[in-house]
């Protein structure tokens, strides 16, 4: 879809019942398209098969393998999307990439999976002055980084409330190393439930892409 504008809705309660590899794999809003606005919303109690997770607040997409771009996501109170995540990314293609996408001024409260999950494909993101509290797993997340990804993260609060061990770090990155383009963590707020919990986690041997500062 193209130049899609969704503003000042009430999305939800979604009490979804469908359950196993057929889950509904959507969300509050779900899709693709360039340009997109989706701002002012209230997105709630989105619900679906915890052994799936796959029902999200907002979910980003792609259609024949090419992504959406110029997305602007701002203002919206996300809560309780205890199917997935609050915000994700996700490219099923693995080609092209997600470009210039700004997630600003949300509120995020309670989800089943990340608050901002980047699952791939990310090529240009800036988030900044989100709040994002009590995910079950992390705050912000990358899975497979893209090369040479410009990504910039500043002026949020994080408040990690997972008990799990596994998801005990506000900032995760999951996959390839991030050796080059340029992750920014500047100015945030990490607030921490737990001795265990950590700021910033990485999965694998560096991250020399990886700069912060003034946290």
């Amino acid at each position: 879809g193209n130049n899609w504008r969704i503003i000042d809705n009430e999305l939800g309660p979604w009490p979804s019942t469908t359950t196993g590899a057929n889950d509904a794999r959507a969300g509050g809003i779900a899709g693709q398209g360039n340009p997109v606005k989706i701002l002012f919303n209230f997105i709630h109690d989105i619900l679906g098969d915890p052994a799936q997770l796959q029902n999200h607040g907002i979910y980003i997409g792609d259609a024949a393998g090419i992504c959406s771009k110029n997305f602007e996501i701002a203002y919206n109170h996300i809560k309780n999307a205890n199917g997935g995540s609050a915000i994700q990314c996700n490219n099923t293609a693995a080609s092209d990439t997600f470009d210039n996408m700004n997630i600003h001024h949300n509120f995020i409260d309670t989800c089943a999976k990340y608050g901002i999950n980047l699952s791939n494909s990310v090529l240009s993101m800036d988030v900044w002055n989100n709040i994002v509290r009590n995910p079950a797993k992390n705050c912000w997340r990358v899975g497979t980084p893209q090369t040479s990804a410009t990504v910039r993260v500043v002026h949020n609060t994080f408040f990690q409330s997972s008990s799990n061990s596994a998801y005990a770090s506000i900032l995760a990155q999951e996959s390839a190393n991030l050796t080059s383009g340029a992750y920014s963590f500047d100015h945030n707020l990490f607030i921490v439930n737990g001795a265990s919990v950590t700021a910033y986690h990485n999965f694998n041997a560096g991250d020399t892409a990886v700069s912060m500062h003034r946290n």
